[in-house]
């Protein structure tokens, strides 16, 4: 697992795959990528999730 200097997590890697996260200015999560499935989540606003 990966944080940032906020303490956030920004990738889990396991041996056959990997998630990565990405956050706004205000810190909510605003992306999530996984090695194994198509991109899970995009940006659809300022710091605004959904799936």
């Amino acid at each position: 697992m990966e944080v940032d200097a906020a303490g956030r997590i920004t990738a889990v890697n396991a041996a056959t795959w990997t998630e990565t996260y990405a956050y706004g200015a205000s810190g909510n999560l605003v992306d999530a990528a996984d090695s194994r499935t198509l991109h899970l989540a995009a940006q659809s606003g300022p710091d605004e999730l959904r799936i």
